[in-house]
């Protein structure tokens, strides 16, 4: 099966429900798509009280996510990174 023939309905239950975090950011930075996932690591309650809001702000080290993010225009950037809660304490995610 090649990518072309995925369901985009399958597709999208399947980021929605990945184990993983994971968070789509515009061309700004800001949050346009979190998953479960990423609202349990970063501790909220809904997509709601994140979206719209830059994606460096949910980040332990907002200059590490600069330069994540400037890197992740060239290539997919993946890897452990350090969260920010809504205490603002750091944890290891």
């Amino acid at each position: 099966m090649n990518h072309s023939s995925l369901d985009p309905a399958l597709f999208a239950a399947a980021v929605q429900s990945a184990m993983s975090g994971i968070a789509i950011a515009d061309t700004e930075g800001r949050l346009i798509y979190v998953n479960d996932a990423a609202l349990k690591i970063w501790r909220y309650e809904s997509a709601d009280e994140v979206l719209g809001n830059p994606l460096s702000q949910y980040w332990a080290n907002p200059g590490l996510a600069a330069a994540c993010w400037q890197s992740s225009w060239k290539k997919v950037a993946t890897g452990r990174i350090l969260r920010r809660s809504p205490n603002a304490a750091e944890q290891s995610g």
